[in-house]
Protein backbone atom coordinates (compact mmCIF):
# COMPACT_ATOMS: atom_id res chain seq x y z
CA UNK A 1 0.00 0.00 0.00
CA UNK A 2 1.37 3.75 -0.64
CA UNK A 3 -0.33 6.58 -1.22
CA UNK A 4 -1.23 9.33 -3.95
CA UNK A 5 -1.52 12.56 -2.57
CA UNK A 6 -4.58 11.57 -0.62
CA UNK A 7 -5.95 8.54 -1.86
CA UNK A 8 -4.29 5.16 -0.41
CA UNK A 9 -3.31 2.53 -3.19
CA UNK A 10 -3.22 -1.10 -3.22
CA UNK A 11 -0.96 -3.29 -5.32
CA UNK A 12 -0.78 -7.19 -5.62
CA UNK A 13 2.79 -8.20 -4.88
CA UNK A 14 2.83 -11.48 -3.86
CA UNK A 15 1.80 -14.43 -1.98
CA UNK A 16 2.82 -16.29 1.50
CA UNK A 17 2.48 -19.34 3.26
CA UNK A 18 4.05 -20.91 5.93
CA UNK A 19 5.18 -23.87 3.80
CA UNK A 20 6.40 -22.09 0.25
CA UNK A 21 6.85 -19.36 1.84
CA UNK A 22 6.89 -15.66 -0.36
CA UNK A 23 5.68 -15.46 -4.09
CA UNK A 24 6.17 -12.26 -5.84
CA UNK A 25 3.96 -12.57 -8.51
CA UNK A 26 4.76 -8.74 -9.77
CA UNK A 27 7.23 -7.55 -12.26
CA UNK A 28 9.78 -4.20 -12.48
CA UNK A 29 11.10 -2.29 -9.58
CA UNK A 30 8.80 -0.16 -6.82
CA UNK A 31 8.97 2.68 -9.25
CA UNK A 32 7.56 0.74 -12.18
CA UNK A 33 4.54 -0.48 -10.02
CA UNK A 34 4.44 3.33 -8.78
CA UNK A 35 4.58 5.27 -11.97
CA UNK A 36 0.66 4.99 -12.40
CA UNK A 37 -0.48 8.62 -10.31
CA UNK A 38 -3.73 7.41 -11.03
CA UNK A 39 -4.97 11.24 -12.41
CA UNK A 40 -3.18 12.97 -9.69
CA UNK A 41 -3.13 16.89 -10.46
CA UNK A 42 0.50 18.35 -10.17
CA UNK A 43 1.19 22.33 -10.01
CA UNK A 44 4.11 23.19 -12.32
CA UNK A 45 5.31 26.29 -13.66
CA UNK A 46 7.06 27.02 -16.95
CA UNK A 47 8.05 30.24 -18.76
CA UNK A 48 8.01 31.06 -22.24
CA UNK A 49 11.71 30.80 -23.07
CA UNK A 50 11.99 28.64 -27.00
CA UNK A 51 13.24 26.81 -27.70
CA UNK A 52 13.56 24.53 -24.33
CA UNK A 53 10.00 25.85 -22.90
CA UNK A 54 6.87 27.94 -24.38
CA UNK A 55 3.57 27.99 -23.61
CA UNK A 56 0.78 28.07 -25.67
CA UNK A 57 -1.51 30.77 -25.47
CA UNK A 58 -4.61 28.71 -26.57
CA UNK A 59 -4.69 25.63 -24.63
CA UNK A 60 -1.80 26.28 -22.08
CA UNK A 61 0.04 23.52 -22.81
CA UNK A 62 4.01 23.57 -22.29
CA UNK A 63 5.70 23.34 -25.74
CA UNK A 64 9.38 22.91 -26.46
CA UNK A 65 12.03 20.93 -26.14
CA UNK A 66 11.24 20.33 -22.00
CA UNK A 67 7.91 20.82 -23.13
CA UNK A 68 7.52 17.74 -24.90
CA UNK A 69 9.60 15.29 -22.08
CA UNK A 70 6.96 17.01 -19.81
CA UNK A 71 3.82 15.81 -22.58
CA UNK A 72 5.30 12.34 -21.99
CA UNK A 73 5.72 12.28 -18.64
CA UNK A 74 2.02 12.86 -18.46
CA UNK A 75 1.01 10.28 -20.68
CA UNK A 76 3.42 7.45 -19.23
CA UNK A 77 2.77 8.87 -15.29
CA UNK A 78 -1.18 8.84 -16.09
CA UNK A 79 -1.13 12.65 -14.21
CA UNK A 80 -2.27 15.78 -15.19
CA UNK A 81 -1.06 19.55 -15.01
CA UNK A 82 -1.98 22.26 -12.84
CA UNK A 83 -0.21 25.26 -14.86
CA UNK A 84 0.95 28.71 -12.96
CA UNK A 85 3.38 30.94 -15.33
CA UNK A 86 5.73 32.91 -13.78
CA UNK A 87 4.88 36.35 -14.20
CA UNK A 88 8.48 37.77 -15.07
CA UNK A 89 9.20 34.56 -17.57
CA UNK A 90 13.03 34.05 -14.96
CA UNK A 91 14.17 31.10 -14.29
CA UNK A 92 14.63 32.60 -10.54
CA UNK A 93 18.19 34.10 -8.94
CA UNK A 94 19.04 34.88 -5.35
CA UNK A 95 18.44 38.40 -4.00
CA UNK A 96 20.53 40.43 -2.22
CA UNK A 97 18.08 39.85 1.15
CA UNK A 98 18.23 35.81 0.45
CA UNK A 99 15.25 35.59 -0.68
CA UNK A 100 14.53 33.85 -4.61
CA UNK A 101 13.23 35.07 -7.71
CA UNK A 102 11.25 33.39 -11.10
CA UNK A 103 10.22 29.89 -10.62
CA UNK A 104 12.60 28.79 -8.30
CA UNK A 105 10.56 31.10 -5.38
CA UNK A 106 7.39 29.53 -6.46
CA UNK A 107 8.95 26.19 -5.71
CA UNK A 108 10.52 27.16 -2.49
CA UNK A 109 6.99 28.81 -1.38
CA UNK A 110 5.37 25.61 -1.90
CA UNK A 111 3.22 27.51 -4.81
CA UNK A 112 4.23 24.60 -6.92
CA UNK A 113 5.95 21.27 -7.46
CA UNK A 114 7.37 21.29 -10.47
CA UNK A 115 9.36 23.82 -12.60
CA UNK A 116 9.38 22.90 -16.20
CA UNK A 117 12.24 24.18 -17.49
CA UNK A 118 15.96 24.06 -18.81
CA UNK A 119 17.53 24.31 -15.07
CA UNK A 120 21.25 24.72 -14.75
CA UNK A 121 22.23 22.88 -11.42
CA UNK A 122 24.66 25.25 -9.19
CA UNK A 123 25.22 25.39 -5.31
CA UNK A 124 23.28 28.42 -4.69
CA UNK A 125 19.84 26.10 -6.27
CA UNK A 126 20.64 23.23 -5.31
CA UNK A 127 20.16 24.23 -1.42
CA UNK A 128 16.84 25.68 -2.08
CA UNK A 129 15.22 23.24 -5.13
CA UNK A 130 16.14 19.69 -6.21
CA UNK A 131 16.56 18.59 -9.32
CA UNK A 132 16.13 15.47 -11.52
CA UNK A 133 17.90 13.59 -13.73
CA UNK A 134 19.74 15.85 -16.77
CA UNK A 135 17.54 15.89 -19.58
CA UNK A 136 19.98 17.53 -22.45
CA UNK A 137 23.42 19.06 -21.85
CA UNK A 138 24.39 22.01 -24.33
CA UNK A 139 27.66 24.13 -24.09
CA UNK A 140 27.74 27.44 -23.05
CA UNK A 141 29.67 30.39 -25.05
CA UNK A 142 30.89 33.83 -25.70
CA UNK A 143 29.33 34.60 -29.03
CA UNK A 144 30.13 37.43 -31.56
CA UNK A 145 28.93 38.82 -34.79
CA UNK A 146 30.58 37.41 -37.67
CA UNK A 147 33.52 39.75 -39.07
CA UNK A 148 33.69 40.29 -42.41
CA UNK A 149 36.83 38.36 -44.36
CA UNK A 150 40.10 40.49 -43.23
CA UNK A 151 42.37 42.00 -46.56
CA UNK A 152 44.95 39.61 -47.45
CA UNK A 153 48.38 41.67 -45.59
CA UNK A 154 52.20 41.22 -46.76
CA UNK A 155 52.48 39.71 -44.06
CA UNK A 156 50.62 36.66 -45.04
CA UNK A 157 53.21 35.85 -47.33
CA UNK A 158 55.10 34.66 -44.29
CA UNK A 159 51.92 32.89 -42.96
CA UNK A 160 51.89 29.65 -44.89
CA UNK A 161 55.69 28.91 -42.74
CA UNK A 162 56.59 29.23 -39.24
CA UNK A 163 59.34 31.21 -38.32
CA UNK A 164 61.60 27.68 -37.41
CA UNK A 165 61.00 26.79 -40.95
CA UNK A 166 62.01 29.91 -42.96
CA UNK A 167 65.39 29.98 -40.35
CA UNK A 168 66.21 26.42 -41.45
CA UNK A 169 65.51 27.08 -45.51
CA UNK A 170 67.58 29.86 -45.25
CA UNK A 171 70.16 27.68 -43.60
CA UNK A 172 69.95 24.87 -46.65
CA UNK A 173 70.35 27.62 -48.79
CA UNK A 174 73.95 29.09 -47.40
CA UNK A 175 74.65 25.72 -46.40
CA UNK A 176 74.30 23.82 -49.76
CA UNK A 177 75.90 26.97 -51.37
CA UNK A 178 79.57 26.55 -49.12
CA UNK A 179 78.93 22.62 -49.56
CA UNK A 180 79.10 23.31 -53.53
CA UNK A 181 82.22 25.55 -53.15
CA UNK A 182 84.01 23.50 -50.69
CA UNK A 183 83.34 20.30 -53.42
CA UNK A 184 84.20 22.52 -56.42
CA UNK A 185 87.68 23.30 -55.14
CA UNK A 186 88.80 20.26 -53.41
CA UNK A 187 87.41 18.28 -56.66
CA UNK A 188 90.26 17.25 -59.47
CA UNK A 189 87.74 16.73 -62.54
CA UNK A 190 88.93 18.57 -65.51
CA UNK A 191 85.71 20.73 -64.88
CA UNK A 192 87.19 22.20 -61.85
CA UNK A 193 89.46 24.33 -64.06
CA UNK A 194 85.86 26.73 -64.11
CA UNK A 195 85.62 27.30 -60.86
CA UNK A 196 82.77 29.35 -59.11
CA UNK A 197 83.11 31.23 -55.75
CA UNK A 198 80.75 30.92 -53.38
CA UNK A 199 78.36 33.89 -54.03
CA UNK A 200 78.12 32.13 -57.86
CA UNK A 201 76.65 28.59 -55.81
CA UNK A 202 74.80 30.89 -53.78
CA UNK A 203 73.01 32.17 -56.52
CA UNK A 204 72.56 28.70 -58.42
CA UNK A 205 70.84 27.32 -54.61
CA UNK A 206 68.66 30.29 -54.77
CA UNK A 207 67.19 30.08 -58.41
CA UNK A 208 66.42 26.19 -57.39
CA UNK A 209 64.85 27.40 -54.81
CA UNK A 210 62.98 29.55 -57.04
CA UNK A 211 61.90 26.76 -59.44
CA UNK A 212 64.90 27.71 -61.83
CA UNK A 213 67.38 25.69 -63.78
CA UNK A 214 71.28 26.62 -63.53
CA UNK A 215 73.32 27.67 -66.38
CA UNK A 216 75.19 23.95 -66.08
CA UNK A 217 75.19 20.33 -64.82
CA UNK A 218 78.23 19.17 -63.02
CA UNK A 219 80.24 16.67 -64.40
CA UNK A 220 81.45 15.53 -60.69
CA UNK A 221 79.35 12.98 -58.96
CA UNK A 222 79.43 14.35 -55.74
CA UNK A 223 78.23 18.10 -57.12
CA UNK A 224 75.33 16.18 -58.78
CA UNK A 225 74.50 14.43 -55.48
CA UNK A 226 74.22 17.94 -53.59
CA UNK A 227 72.58 19.42 -56.51
CA UNK A 228 69.73 16.34 -56.55
CA UNK A 229 69.09 17.35 -52.87
CA UNK A 230 68.61 20.99 -53.23
CA UNK A 231 66.05 20.09 -56.04
CA UNK A 232 64.41 17.67 -54.11
CA UNK A 233 63.98 20.13 -50.78
CA UNK A 234 63.34 23.27 -52.95
CA UNK A 235 60.40 21.26 -54.84
CA UNK A 236 58.90 19.65 -51.58
CA UNK A 237 58.87 23.57 -49.52
CA UNK A 238 57.97 25.17 -52.49
CA UNK A 239 54.58 23.16 -53.10
CA UNK A 240 54.12 22.95 -49.34
CA UNK A 241 54.03 27.02 -49.96
CA UNK A 242 52.14 27.33 -52.40
CA UNK A 243 49.25 25.10 -51.63
CA UNK A 244 48.87 26.64 -48.26
CA UNK A 245 48.68 29.91 -49.89
CA UNK A 246 46.66 29.46 -52.98
CA UNK A 247 44.33 28.07 -49.99
CA UNK A 248 44.46 30.87 -47.67
CA UNK A 249 42.99 32.66 -50.95
CA UNK A 250 40.40 30.84 -51.35
CA UNK A 251 39.12 29.19 -48.40
CA UNK A 252 36.88 32.03 -47.18
CA UNK A 253 37.83 32.43 -42.56
CA UNK A 254 36.22 34.71 -40.42
CA UNK A 255 38.47 36.92 -38.34
CA UNK A 256 37.54 36.51 -34.56
CA UNK A 257 38.28 39.77 -32.51
CA UNK A 258 39.66 37.78 -29.60
CA UNK A 259 39.23 34.00 -28.95
CA UNK A 260 39.34 33.73 -25.17
CA UNK A 261 38.59 36.01 -21.76
CA UNK A 262 42.31 37.03 -21.83
CA UNK A 263 42.08 38.50 -24.89
CA UNK A 264 38.75 39.92 -24.65
CA UNK A 265 40.10 41.56 -21.30
CA UNK A 266 42.68 43.67 -23.52
CA UNK A 267 39.99 45.30 -25.53
CA UNK A 268 38.46 48.56 -24.54
CA UNK A 269 35.65 48.78 -27.54
CA UNK A 270 33.77 45.47 -26.27
CA UNK A 271 31.02 44.77 -24.37
CA UNK A 272 29.16 41.48 -23.09
CA UNK A 273 25.98 40.47 -21.81
CA UNK A 274 24.37 37.22 -19.89
CA UNK A 275 20.46 36.58 -19.66
CA UNK A 276 19.32 38.15 -16.36
CA UNK A 277 18.75 36.14 -12.97
CA UNK A 278 20.01 32.83 -14.98
CA UNK A 279 22.70 30.23 -14.05
CA UNK A 280 25.55 32.19 -16.63
CA UNK A 281 24.82 34.93 -14.09
CA UNK A 282 25.23 33.59 -10.63
CA UNK A 283 28.61 31.35 -12.24
CA UNK A 284 30.34 34.76 -12.72
CA UNK A 285 29.22 36.34 -9.89
CA UNK A 286 30.31 33.68 -7.60
CA UNK A 287 33.44 32.76 -9.46
CA UNK A 288 36.85 32.41 -7.94
CA UNK A 289 38.93 32.31 -11.08
CA UNK A 290 40.59 35.37 -11.28
CA UNK A 291 39.92 35.87 -15.19
CA UNK A 292 36.39 35.00 -14.81
CA UNK A 293 35.80 38.05 -11.90
CA UNK A 294 37.78 40.49 -13.87
CA UNK A 295 35.42 39.48 -16.52
CA UNK A 296 32.17 40.13 -14.36
CA UNK A 297 33.70 42.82 -13.23
CA UNK A 298 34.40 44.89 -15.85
CA UNK A 299 31.54 43.73 -18.15
CA UNK A 300 28.54 43.06 -16.08
CA UNK A 301 28.72 44.38 -12.39
CA UNK A 302 27.65 47.96 -13.75
CA UNK A 303 24.55 46.63 -15.20
CA UNK A 304 23.52 43.85 -13.31
CA UNK A 305 19.82 44.76 -13.36
CA UNK A 306 19.59 46.00 -16.67
CA UNK A 307 20.71 42.78 -18.46
CA UNK A 308 18.77 41.09 -21.66
CA UNK A 309 16.14 39.01 -20.53
CA UNK A 310 16.16 35.93 -22.71
CA UNK A 311 18.82 34.54 -24.84
CA UNK A 312 16.73 35.68 -27.80
CA UNK A 313 17.16 39.24 -26.96
CA UNK A 314 20.84 38.91 -26.35
CA UNK A 315 21.78 37.31 -29.56
CA UNK A 316 19.71 39.76 -31.83
CA UNK A 317 21.34 42.68 -29.58
CA UNK A 318 24.78 41.07 -31.09
CA UNK A 319 23.85 41.59 -34.53
CA UNK A 320 23.02 45.28 -33.80
CA UNK A 321 26.29 45.90 -32.05
CA UNK A 322 29.49 44.33 -33.82
CA UNK A 323 31.35 45.38 -30.66
CA UNK A 324 28.84 43.01 -28.66
CA UNK A 325 29.61 39.72 -27.10
CA UNK A 326 26.81 37.22 -25.23
CA UNK A 327 26.92 34.27 -23.47
CA UNK A 328 24.49 31.89 -24.05
CA UNK A 329 23.60 28.21 -24.70
CA UNK A 330 24.70 26.60 -27.93
CA UNK A 331 21.38 25.00 -28.20
CA UNK A 332 19.89 28.21 -28.44
CA UNK A 333 22.45 29.75 -30.72
CA UNK A 334 21.66 26.76 -32.97
CA UNK A 335 17.61 27.10 -32.58
CA UNK A 336 17.76 31.22 -33.15
CA UNK A 337 20.66 31.27 -35.47
CA UNK A 338 18.11 31.48 -39.02
CA UNK A 339 15.59 34.24 -37.34
CA UNK A 340 18.61 36.26 -37.34
CA UNK A 341 19.79 39.32 -38.89
CA UNK A 342 23.51 38.08 -38.56
CA UNK A 343 25.75 34.91 -38.04
CA UNK A 344 27.35 34.51 -35.23
CA UNK A 345 30.05 32.31 -34.19
CA UNK A 346 31.03 30.59 -30.45
CA UNK A 347 34.42 31.92 -29.80
CA UNK A 348 36.79 28.64 -29.57
CA UNK A 349 38.29 29.07 -26.55
CA UNK A 350 35.39 30.44 -23.84
CA UNK A 351 33.13 28.16 -23.04
CA UNK A 352 31.79 25.44 -20.62
CA UNK A 353 29.71 22.35 -20.63
CA UNK A 354 26.42 22.44 -18.81
CA UNK A 355 23.68 19.89 -17.90
CA UNK A 356 20.30 20.68 -18.01
CA UNK A 357 17.62 19.35 -15.29
CA UNK A 358 14.15 20.07 -14.65
CA UNK A 359 13.49 21.33 -11.08
CA UNK A 360 10.85 20.47 -8.28
CA UNK A 361 10.65 21.43 -4.66
CA UNK A 362 12.67 20.33 -1.46
CA UNK A 363 11.80 16.66 -1.02
CA UNK A 364 9.29 16.58 -3.02
CA UNK A 365 7.58 12.80 -3.64
CA UNK A 366 7.86 12.89 -6.82
CA UNK A 367 11.25 13.46 -7.41
CA UNK A 368 12.46 9.70 -8.10
CA UNK A 369 9.28 8.53 -9.94
CA UNK A 370 9.91 11.52 -12.20
CA UNK A 371 13.86 10.54 -12.40
CA UNK A 372 13.14 6.94 -13.00
CA UNK A 373 11.10 8.18 -16.05
CA UNK A 374 13.38 10.37 -17.42
CA UNK A 375 15.79 7.27 -17.29
CA UNK A 376 13.83 5.01 -18.97
CA UNK A 377 13.12 7.84 -21.47
CA UNK A 378 17.12 8.44 -22.20
CA UNK A 379 17.33 4.30 -22.31
CA UNK A 380 14.72 3.80 -25.14
CA UNK A 381 15.30 6.89 -27.10
CA UNK A 382 12.72 8.93 -27.07
CA UNK A 383 14.88 12.18 -25.72
CA UNK A 384 16.68 11.41 -28.14
CA UNK A 385 13.62 11.70 -30.75
CA UNK A 386 12.59 15.00 -28.72
CA UNK A 387 15.78 16.98 -29.46
CA UNK A 388 16.21 16.11 -33.18
CA UNK A 389 12.34 16.97 -33.60
CA UNK A 390 13.86 20.74 -31.89
CA UNK A 391 17.12 20.41 -33.54
CA UNK A 392 16.96 18.64 -37.22
CA UNK A 393 20.24 17.54 -38.37
CA UNK A 394 21.72 20.07 -40.77
CA UNK A 395 21.87 18.62 -44.32
CA UNK A 396 25.49 19.68 -46.18
CA UNK A 397 24.24 22.67 -49.00
CA UNK A 398 25.51 21.93 -52.19
CA UNK A 399 26.98 25.43 -53.72
CA UNK A 400 27.26 24.95 -57.29
CA UNK A 401 28.26 28.71 -57.45
CA UNK A 402 31.83 29.76 -58.39
CA UNK A 403 33.59 31.93 -55.74
CA UNK A 404 35.43 34.83 -57.80
CA UNK A 405 38.63 36.28 -55.94
CA UNK A 406 38.55 39.84 -56.26
CA UNK A 407 41.51 42.10 -57.49
CA UNK A 408 41.81 43.26 -54.05
CA UNK A 409 42.16 40.10 -52.86
CA UNK A 410 45.39 39.37 -54.48
CA UNK A 411 46.55 43.15 -54.43
CA UNK A 412 49.45 42.52 -52.20
CA UNK A 413 50.95 40.08 -54.43
CA UNK A 414 50.74 42.76 -57.42
CA UNK A 415 51.96 44.83 -55.36
CA UNK A 416 55.02 42.43 -54.77
CA UNK A 417 55.44 41.95 -58.51
CA UNK A 418 55.41 45.53 -59.55
CA UNK A 419 58.04 46.00 -56.76
CA UNK A 420 60.03 43.69 -58.37
CA UNK A 421 59.96 44.97 -62.05
CA UNK A 422 60.85 48.11 -60.86
CA UNK A 423 63.81 46.60 -58.63
CA UNK A 424 65.01 45.01 -61.94
CA UNK A 425 64.48 47.99 -64.04
CA UNK A 426 66.67 50.13 -61.83
CA UNK A 427 69.09 47.59 -61.06
CA UNK A 428 69.43 47.02 -65.29
CA UNK A 429 69.49 50.73 -65.43
CA UNK A 430 72.67 51.08 -62.76
CA UNK A 431 74.50 48.29 -64.63
CA UNK A 432 74.02 50.25 -67.99
CA UNK A 433 75.59 53.15 -66.55
CA UNK A 434 78.54 51.40 -64.83
CA UNK A 435 79.15 49.90 -67.87
CA UNK A 436 79.68 53.10 -69.74
CA UNK A 437 81.75 54.22 -67.01
CA UNK A 438 84.16 51.71 -67.60
CA UNK A 439 83.96 51.78 -71.40
CA UNK A 440 85.10 55.75 -70.95
CA UNK A 441 87.79 54.91 -68.61
CA UNK A 442 89.15 52.45 -71.29
CA UNK A 443 88.97 54.91 -73.62
CA UNK A 444 86.12 52.67 -75.36
CA UNK A 445 83.25 54.89 -76.16
CA UNK A 446 80.70 52.52 -77.84
CA UNK A 447 77.38 51.71 -76.17
CA UNK A 448 77.11 48.03 -75.50
CA UNK A 449 73.88 46.39 -77.54
CA UNK A 450 71.00 45.65 -75.60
Amino acid sequence: MYHISDNLQEFHFGTWNPSSGLYVSSEGDIYDRRSNLQGTVISASSIQGPPMTAIDKETGRIMGFVGDVWAELELRMNFRTELKREPADSYGALTKNGTWTGMIALLVSGDVEVAVGDFTVNTQRAKAVDFTVPVSESVVSVYVRWIELRDFDLKDFLAPFSKELWITAIAVIFTMSLCLAAIRSFEHHEESRRRYGAFRYLLHVYSIFCQQGVEAVPGAMSCRLVYVGVYFTAVTLCAAYSATLVSSLAVQTNALPFKNFQQMLKRNDFEMGVVNNSAVLSEFEEATDPILHQVYSRFIAHKRYNLPPNSIFGLNKVCENKKYAFVTSSLIATYTEKSLSCYVVPLPEAFTREYLSLAVAKNSAYLDIINHNLLKLRHDGSLKRFHTHTWPPRTLESDSTWHSVDIFDVMSILIVLAAGTVMATVFLAVEILHQQLSLRNTGQCRLPAI
